[in-house]
């Protein structure tokens, strides 16, 4: 009775101090801080009672309210759960995959955290299996924190997929799929400023070891990868494609093998920051008018020779502030149409028995170098001033019929068995190079109509050896050579200067041809 009475005396006081304002309801919608629901006493936000499943609708894959979500198919023969319903789902234990697929992803704009799980083969396996599997047409798809492990495929569309995918890969490892990681392929051309497919921070190790597959990580066009690792894979093209339009930053392909490319960009990709190490194949990373900037490729190893074989290869674009060394192939960086600026190639050796040209840097087609760095590779096993192409700092190729156009301008090469600048390629401009150390400062070999002025050559057998005609030969610094100018062709159009007291100044008749000694576009020879 004596507590009845006290309750009825409190409710009856707390009426009176509402009916005089001293007391005011909490808000229903918000309150001041603009945050929904009751503030406590240090004005901090109340508990709102909801769940959280309320607060953001999960779904736990396997183990919903009857076994499995609503609207989640498990009685497909070839697939464990096929997702028919847009949301958010998760793993709560490890998958491990019988049938054709895990996980089919059938609608557009699902997002499933693997929330550190496995999604793995079973060994009784007896058919190709795919982790996660997106469905025909699918788009807006979210696959993040998890693993996938001893599958065929980890995650791939169903064969070519038709539409725009916008797939979204975060924080996956993908180990020991003997397929591809990751296989993404679309027909269609996503919209303006749009990544169709974005993977970041994902690894694939031990990958495509057995079944053929494309690469560990093939994609479509407009692509997006950041931090990004393929390690000890075996691929049967490449380590990674991508389509047109895509991305790579800081990316790595190490101790790893394919019959391609370690990284194989398409046109108006561009990659930047990444790593290639410990790769055989044909090339380390290899573009069509692609972009490269800041990457490394080292230790490059062919294993059957090709004058192709490359640790850059580029046909097209540019290439910047990049790095090619300790490479067994035939060149550190192969440019055709392809401008390189501020790139080093050093200690590129060929396979033994090599026949064709290897070394530093190659030139066709219009391509060119400037400020770049050519040095230390291997001795040729044999060399003589005819064969000037093998272990050559800088060749240009092209032939007499057609005008390649190439340049090399304010680059350096040093320490060569065979020529710093070895060209065969008409119209070729030779320009503002410092060569010391090699066999032969400059070769003219073939093409013609060359320009080679203001370079600077010095300590080598034949500072300027040519053996073609109609070329100027001007403005250059040649000194401390056996022979300081050898012309084959006594055709070429040479600044004279006096000669002096000594013997190898000049080899060839006509030398000098069309310039008066006191000629300003004289060369400088001691």
């Amino acid at each position: 009775m004596k507590t009845r009475t006290t309750l009825l005396i409190l409710l009856a006081l707390s009426c009176s101090a509402f009916s005089q304002g001293l007391l005011t309801p909490p808000p229903t919608g918000g309150n001041a801080t603009g945050v929904a629901g009751p503030l406590g006493p240090g004005g901090e936000p109340m508990p709102t009672m909801k769940t959280l499943h309320q607060i953001e609708p999960r779904h736990d894959l396997l183990n919903g309210p009857w076994g499995v979500p609503m609207f989640v198919d498990i009685s497909d023969p070839a697939a464990h759960y096929i997702i028919n319903k847009p949301g958010s789902y998760y793993l709560s234990d490890d998958l491990t995959v019988i049938k054709s697929a895990g996980i089919v992803i059938a609608v557009d704009n699902v997002t499933l955290d693997l929330r550190g799980f496995t999604i793995q083969k079973d060994t009784g396996a007896t058919s190709s299996t795919t982790g996660v599997r997106l469905a025909s047409g699918v788009a807006g798809v979210k696959i993040t924190n998890g693993s996938f492990s001893g599958l065929d495929h980890g995650i791939s569309t169903t064969s070519l997929h038709p539409g725009d995918v916008r797939v979204d890969l975060e924080s996956l490892r993908f180990h020991g799929c003997t397929g591809t990681a990751v296989s993404i392929q679309s027909t269609a051309t996503p919209a303006a400023n749009q990544t169709a497919v974005h993977l970041r921070q994902c690894q694939a190790d031990g990958c495509g070891s057995g079944m053929p597959g494309t690469a560990v990580i093939h994609l479509e066009a407009a692509a997006l990868l950041e931090d990004c690792t393929v390690i000890e894979s075996s691929a049967a093209t490449s380590g990674i494609t991508v389509g047109a339009g895509s991305r790579l930053r800081t990316c790595s392909v190490l101790r790893s093998s394919g019959a391609g490319a370690a990284i194989a960009l398409n046109a108006s990709s561009t990659a930047e920051g990444c790593t290639v190490r410990s790769w055989t194949g044909a090339a380390g990373i290899q573009g069509t008018d692609a972009v490269i900037t800041r990457c490394t490729v080292r230790a490059v190893n062919v294993t059957s020779w090709s004058s192709e074989s490359a640790a850059f290869s580029l046909r097209g674009g540019s290439i910047e502030a990049s790095t090619a060394e300790a490479c067994e192939c035939a060149w550190g960086f192969l440019l055709e149409g392809a401008a390189a600026r501020d790139c080093t190639a050093q200690g590129i050796s060929p396979l033994a028995g090599a026949t064709s040209g290897w070394g530093g840097f190659s030139l066709k087609s219009g391509a060119s170098t400037t400020g770049c760095l050519s040095t230390g590779h291997a001795t040729a096993t044999v060399q003589d001033v005819n064969e000037n192409a093998r272990g050559a700092g800088f060749h240009v190729d092209g032939d007499a019929a057609t005008s390649s156009g190439c340049r090399v301008q304010d680059c350096n090469a040093l320490g060569l068995s065979g020529s710093g600048v070895f060209s065969q390629g008409r119209g070729t401009l030779i320009q503002g190079n410092v060569i010391s150390g090699c066999r032969v400062g400059i070769a003219l070999a073939d093409g013609g109509h060359q320009v080679v002025r203001e370079n600077h050559v010095t300590d080598s057998g034949t500072a300027v050896h040519l053996r073609c005609a109609f070329n100027i030969i001007v403005k250059n610094m040649l000194r401390a050579s056996s022979v300081r100018v050898w012309d084959s062709t006594h055709q070429n159009h040479i600044g004279k200067v006096e000669q002096p007291a000594t013997t190898g100044f000049m080899l060839g008749s006509a030398v000098g041809q069309g310039f008066a000694a006191a000629d300003p576009w004289a060369n400088i020879i001691d």
